[in-house]
């Protein structure tokens, strides 16, 4: 049961009536327990291939208790190990190879945002920053969401808390309905459509030969294909948030924002806090300033200081890949991630020592400068994607012309930084239009038409289409 089937929409519409008619707070938490449960199970082939899934919830469970209670380092420590452990030996990591595996098949689906919910349970509740014990329906709940099970966004048990006690009575008007309706379409419109005739593009161009090819031709079709698959799985994620956000309003949460123009960031570090932003900034909290901590009580000094950030930028960005998955693919990505990140912050501290803030401050400001910027991100983030598409054959041919990929790298982050420049003085320019045009939609009267329109013309679009909806890429994690 995917997001663009007729089940799907089936699954909520009778989650959401459930849910609406249901008379109390603790009837609503149980629906919302209920759904979950059937949603959990209907993904998978068979529901008792989440055997494994429901251990790690119920020790999970059991360990963040402890951590409230007992606010004990060393049972913390350990109970962190030990779920991190059993995150490690269910997905499948190589360095677990050597202990046998589960005799029977099982699932993994959404084991990965799991284990972000249950280790924040457990730092906050060791903390005290979660004051209150945290109810098992309720963990379950915020652990499982079918909104955002799969892959986020990530929210905190202390904001979900907060909106989950107000569900007798969510906020809710006919305009904040529509809004939601109008974002869910706008949500499968990115999913379905572009993200669709994106990922067609993606294969067509990966599939071309690159036997002798020169840096041209290397240049322009592996520059495609990662630029096709980049904005692939950004509408196809994209999207899916849209959709996750509308439907959680349509049950009184406000889901915090995944995504902010990514593409229009100036620098590796600012791309990070635009793209998959409840990810960034669980990493922040619980391994990047953890590490910058540690680093700095060892061997901070004033002008190491900098520097150690950037070592804490590697190891978290780094991490960040790595979790991603089992394979050593993953481990290149995350090395990928790592030096970028932490170049990209060498180069403005030693950029501030050598040119001094003020003038450092105007060279990111100078216009040219900015778009070149903007599109050497785009650039190396869809390089770094590479690792998930690119064959032994095709890495092969990169191989063997080295320069040519050198090269088709810099005309690439030329070609994204003037597309990404002219569309985003498109946008400048049509700022006032647009204003216009949603001050009419959002009208009253004009809203359920609005709606209507997109709808429509989102299903008609969806039948027209002969290749089929692409699934959410991130399913897998």
């Amino acid at each position: 049961m995917y997001f663009t089937s007729v089940e799907f929409f089936v699954f909520v519409a009778l989650s959401l009536l459930a849910f609406h008619l249901a008379p109390s707070l603790r009837a609503r938490r149980w629906v919302l327990a209920a759904s979950n449960a059937v949603f959990m199970a209907v993904l998978v082939a068979s529901p008792t291939l989440l055997v494994p899934m429901a251990v790690f919830l119920v020790c999970g469970f059991v360990f963040v208790r402890v951590a409230q209670a007992r606010q004990s380092r060393p049972l913390t420590v350990a109970s962190i190990v030990i779920t991190v452990g059993a995150f490690v030996f269910f997905k499948g990591y190589s360095v677990v190879d050597f202990l046998p595996p589960l005799l029977e098949p099982y699932s993994v689906v959404g084991l990965s945002y799991v284990l972000f919910r249950v280790l924040h349970l457990l730092v906050d509740g060791y903390n005290g920053a979660i004051r209150t014990p945290v109810p098992f329906l309720l963990f379950l709940n915020y652990c499982c969401s079918f909104l955002s099970w799969l892959s986020g966004p990530i929210q905190r048990y202390e904001e979900f808390l907060e909106q989950e006690s107000h569900l007798a009575n969510p906020p809710m008007s006919t305009g904040l309905v529509w809004d939601a309706f109008s974002r869910i379409a706008t949500g499968y419109f990115k999913l379905a459509l572009l993200s669709g005739f994106l990922v067609d593009l993606h294969e067509f161009l990966a599939a071309l030969p690159l036997s002798g090819a020169g840096t041209l031709r290397l240049g322009t079709i592996l520059g495609g294909a990662a630029a096709s698959y980049t904005l692939y799985m950004y509408y196809n994620f994209a999207g899916y948030m849209d959709v996750v956000i509308g439907l959680g309003t349509l049950y009184g949460f406000r889901l915090p924002e995944n995504f902010d123009r990514p593409f229009a960031s100036g620098n590796f570090l600012e791309f990070w806090s635009r793209w998959h932003i409840t990810l960034s900034n669980w990493f922040k909290f619980y391994v990047f300033n953890p590490a910058t901590k540690a680093l700095v009580s060892r061997w901070g000094t004033r002008r190491a200081t900098p520097y150690l950030g950037v070592v804490a930028y590697f190891v978290t960005f780094a991490t960040m890949g790595i979790w991603h998955g089992s394979t050593p693919i993953f481990f290149v990505y995350g090395l990928f991630l790592g030096s970028g990140v932490s170049l990209n912050k060498l180069y403005e501290i030693e950029g501030r020592r050598l040119l001094g803030k003020q003038a450092f401050g105007r060279l990111r400001a100078n216009g040219p400068y900015a778009a070149l910027c903007r599109g050497l991100v785009f650039t190396y983030f869809a390089t770094a994607l590479m690792c998930f598409w690119m064959t032994p054959r095709t890495f092969g041919h990169v191989v063997q012309n080295p320069l040519g990929a050198v090269v088709a790298f810099l005309v690439a982050a030329v070609f994204a930084a003037v597309i990404l420049e002219t569309g985003g003085r498109a946008r400048s320019a049509s700022a006032g239009a647009r204003v216009t045009f949603q001050r009419i939609t959002q009208g009253d009267a004009a809203r359920p038409v609005w709606v209507g329109i997109k709808a429509y013309a989102i299903l008609l679009l969806i039948l027209m289409n002969t290749t089929g909806v692409p699934t959410f890429v991130y399913v897998p994690f």
